[in-house]
């Protein structure tokens, strides 16, 4: 052991420069060594970080497709008349139901509400028009007043122009399906009949037409 510590102090005695080198070559090689290390420790969690980026960018994703889809309500405004409190133009949901816009008008005590299908979506600029039960009862003194005199002439009851339904109006001779729906369409358009004339402002009825079909209405 003695003889072996001589001779390496002998030889770096004898070559300083050899020593120097070779501590300038290790300490290269330590500083090689660690940076390999720190560019390894980089990589391995570079791919995490980049795995979760994409995975909530995914989730965002979704989120906002699936907002996209889902639809929201449009605003609609509707008109209601008749035997309601509250006649007005309400500002609905295009969602809605009839039943949500009385909730709104609040329907009288006389409203005739059997002939409503509470229901019915509502559209935008539709006109709800609700009948008054009243409106049957002067129909029907109206008709058994008449009745005798039309018995005699062989014809039928007249039927009232602004609480007909449209079977009741496909009923009359010379009315079919098509006038009697534009009949319907107007009384929700323009309201209730005023007198029986306004029945020329229907389409498909002129002169000729309303004259053959006065005597089969009263209001």
């Amino acid at each position: 052991m003695s003889n072996w510590y001589e001779q390496l102090k002998t030889f770096i005695l004898k070559n300083p420069y050899s020593i120097i080198f070779v501590v300038i070559f290790l300490a290269m090689i330590i500083f090689f060594l660690n940076n390999i290390t720190k560019t390894n420790l980089q990589n391995y969690h570079k791919p995490s970080i980049s795995h979760n980026t994409n995975r909530f960018s995914k989730n965002a994703s979704t989120t906002s497709d699936f907002k996209d889809k889902v639809k929201q309500p449009e605003k609609i405004f509707v008109d209601i008349k008749g035997a309601v409190k509250y006649p007005d133009v309400y500002e609905m949901k295009s969602s809605d139901r009839i039943k949500q816009l009385l909730d709104k008008a609040h329907p009288t005590d006389q409203a005739e509400l059997s002939t409503i299908n509470l229901a019915e979506k509502l559209l935008d600029q539709k006109l709800v028009i609700i009948p008054n039960k009243n409106d049957k009862v002067n129909a029907l003194n109206n008709n058994l007043s008449t009745s005798p005199q039309i018995t005699n002439k062989g014809t039928k009851t007249p039927v009232n122009i602004n609480s007909a339904t449209i079977d009741e109006l496909k009923e009359i001779n010379g009315i079919g399906e098509s006038k009697a729906q534009a009949i319907i369409d107007y009384r929700e358009k323009h309201g209730s009949f005023d007198s029986i004339e306004k029945l020329k402002e229907v389409k498909g009825i002129g002169e000729k037409t309303f004259e053959k079909l006065q005597s089969e209405f009263i209001i």
